[in-house]
């Protein structure tokens, strides 16, 4: 079982060992890598400690201490153990005696507070007996939400919340950065979710609580992931967030500068596997602003330079999953771009690419919302093109998925696109008038008047 030591959990967590001490190994890594110090550095400070303080071992000699002899020791728990020698790590190390057991245990044991002012320590006891449960059940969260919906995780996620952030306030050092971390995780999931069902004003409040996090932390990509996902919720109620009375979106270009300003913000911290989102982000903003053709040139500027990130790490954040932009996301992307310049035929041909990739290369089958989302773009730029028939295919298979999932922003597109189709010779075909009964079915349950 893994745990967090010392006072408010600042150190950890390593496993409890059956005598009582922290892994003694893990203690030691996690000290040489906090210090930026390498294996072959600490051989060589240990051996040159051993040979000033004359302390060689019978028969062996300091010189022979290599990179190999620390992982051993951190690995395999090999840590000596003569005080002596002990000692010297722990120095070289700057890791306190009571963790590596050098003074009595009682002096490094998290023990929760029994002073009054305390009363929510007992929270910090909680996460402290099971640090690995959040972490699991955040990582099915987001697995949950790639592949299917975790709109009915809202409570679940609400719940987790309540219980972290006091948590957070109490504890200390690494506990404190763990839960921050992972509270940084569930507040992003809570904009995702949310952003999808349309519901703006709560997606924000937990973006927000996101950046406010994340400020605390001395992490730089969980403050560009933060801003990332405050921008993308901007950007999607600047487009999708008010309609007019024939169906049709009203953009409001307030809110995609703010979009703007925060892709901009998370770009200098971004690592690279991040970046390629971002840029593809901020080319969709200008591709909607349209303010003169220079928008538009800088879009197209925008996706090329994304296109030069594919292939960087896959997974951004082990509590903020992310994932980076693949040549499948690309395609998707630049298919928006092409569609807002102009080049609907050309978004058309990158879409037909999307469909061939296989693999890491690709979006996976099983993610239903990207693969609803795939279908709407292809239908509006099929639109664009005047591929009526087409139009009408994808929007059919794209309102299934939404439908089942509770994808309300992408219906509203859906019923947005399904309005211009009015506008043409199709507005009597049958597909039409079939999505139109249930376009109207979905807005009556949800009491509203289908335009």
């Amino acid at each position: 079982m893994s745990t967090f030591w010392g006072e408010g959990g600042q150190y950890g967590p390593y496993t409890l060992q059956k005598d009582g001490w922290p892994n003694a190994g893990q203690v030691m890594r996690d000290f040489r890598q906090q210090m930026g110090i390498s294996a072959e550095e600490a051989a060589r400070l240990y051996s040159t400690a051993l040979e000033i303080q004359g302390d060689d071992e019978k028969g062996k000699k300091s010189k022979g201490i290599t990179a190999s002899w620390i992982f051993s020791m951190e690995n395999e728990n090999r840590v000596p153990t003569h005080i002596h020698r002990r000692r010297i790590l722990a120095d070289i190390l700057q890791i306190p005696y009571a963790l590596f057991g050098l003074l009595p245990l009682s002096q490094v044991a998290f023990k929760v507070p029994h002073e009054p002012s305390l009363k929510r320590s007992p929270l910090i006891e909680r996460v402290l007996e099971d640090p690995q449960r959040y972490d699991k059940e955040l990582d099915l969260f987001w697995k949950l939400h790639y592949t299917n919906t975790a709109g009915t995780l809202l409570c679940d996620i609400d719940r987790a919340i309540l219980t972290l952030e006091p948590a957070r306030k109490a504890s200390k050092g690494s506990l404190q950065q763990h839960i921050q971390s992972l509270l940084n995780g569930y507040y992003q999931l809570g904009a995702e979710v949310t952003r999808s069902q349309g519901k703006f004003q709560q997606s924000l409040a937990y973006a927000n609580n996101a950046v406010h996090i994340v400020h605390a932390t001395q992490g730089t990509t969980e403050v560009a992931q933060a801003f990332y996902t405050r921008g993308y919720t901007h950007l999607v109620s600047g487009l999708f967030g008010e309609k007019n009375q024939t169906g049709s979106f009203q953009i409001n270009p307030q809110r995609i500068g703010l979009a703007i300003s925060d892709f901009e913000q998370a770009l200098p911290s971004a690592p690279s596997s991040l970046k390629g989102r971002l840029l593809m982000e901020l080319s969709r903003s200008y591709v909607h602003l349209k303010r003169s053709s220079s928008d538009l040139a800088i879009a197209l500027d925008l996706a090329k330079r994304a296109k030069e990130t594919i292939g960087s790490d896959h997974i951004i954040s082990h509590h903020t999953p992310i994932h980076s932009l693949n040549e499948g996301m690309f395609l998707l992307g630049h298919a928006i771009t092409l569609t807002g310049v102009g080049r609907p035929e050309k978004a058309l041909e990158e879409l037909d690419q999307l469909s061939s990739l296989k693999g890491i290369r690709g979006i996976a089958r099983n993610q239903l919302r990207r693969q609803a989302w795939i279908d709407i773009v292809s239908a509006h730029a099929a639109m664009s093109a005047k591929n009526y028939y087409d139009v009408i295919m994808k929007l059919l298979n794209a309102f299934e998925i939404c439908r089942e999932l509770n994808l309300t922003v992408n219906i509203n597109i859906i019923h947005s696109i399904y309005c211009q189709l009015l506008l043409t010779s199709y507005k009597k075909d049958p597909d039409v008038l079939y999505l139109k009964t249930m376009l109207r079915s979905y807005y009556q349950a949800r009491k509203e008047v289908l335009t």
